[in-house]
């Protein structure tokens, strides 16, 4: 199983791109873009938060377990 997420999805939907998603968030571009990769080893709990109230949506709906 391998974790991935859906912040492609919510960028997309929103109409919003990283860059600005991580000016708004108050993160580093460069944060915002290994999650989007899914280039993480783990996962910073600050991150998660922000893009959850940013995109009013719950942690199930941004990260999920894919076979």
């Amino acid at each position: 199983m391998r974790v991935r997420n859906r912040l492609g999805l919510f960028l997309q939907s929103n109409k919003i791109s990283a860059l600005q998603l991580s000016k708004e968030i108050d993160i580093n571009y460069a944060a915002v873009m290994k999650f989007y990769n899914e280039e993480y080893k783990q996962f910073k709990p600050d991150l998660i938060v922000k893009l959850c109230e940013y995109f009013n949506c719950n942690i199930e709906d941004l990260i999920y377990l894919d076979d």
